[in-house]
């Protein structure tokens, strides 16, 4: 294949489809980072909801677990992103990796700063967020079974998870971080 060919767009993926119905919007939102956050919480829910058999379970947690994790990080990052817009002095995002841990300290001093939550609710939600970040801490542990130097990428202690758990976890984390 030469490189110019490569380069052309694939008119046959990503098309619009004759009847709008069909169609979903890329520009309508293209920016907003809480939009994209949610969607990938509603894929997961939806994983969630249509895992019937032992099989569904065992394979579809990895994608669970992947969107969720990528939910909490998009959902960190619009409310840093939002709280610059009126917190006294902004915080950058961090770009170059996806330190969960690291989101949530910026987001918890805005969050406090403008007295967002409750400190109930600010606990409720370090809780959850540390945890998933100790589990999957840079954003591999769901995506491949080893890491780069050969370590399993999960916790060889986590050998059973509760899909049910985590989904009713993550709604009220999502509930907390409206």
């Amino acid at each position: 294949m030469n490189g110019a060919r490569l380069r052309q767009p694939c008119s046959a993926l990503f098309k619009p489809d004759v009847d709008w119905h069909h169609n979903a919007y890329l520009t309508r939102a293209q920016s907003s980072w809480y939009l994209r956050a949610d969607g990938y919480r509603r894929a997961a829910e939806s994983l969630v909801q249509s895992c019937k058999t032992f099989y569904d379970r065992n394979t579809l947690i990895y994608s669970v677990g992947f969107l969720y994790r990528h939910y909490i990080e998009l959902a960190l990052k619009d409310i840093i992103i939002n709280g610059n817009k009126v917190v006294v002095r902004p915080h950058p995002i961090p770009k170059i990796r996806h330190p969960l841990d690291n989101l949530w300290f910026i987001c918890r001093s805005i969050i406090t700063e403008r007295s967002l939550a409750s400190v109930g609710e600010v606990r409720s939600m370090e809780r959850y967020i540390l945890e998933f970040s100790q589990f999957d801490a840079n954003s591999e542990g769901f995506r491949f079974p080893e890491t780069k130097d050969g370590q399993l990428s999960l916790p060889s202690h986590a050998d059973a998870v509760s899909l049910r758990g985590l989904a009713k976890a993550m709604e009220e984390l999502a509930q907390l971080l409206r």
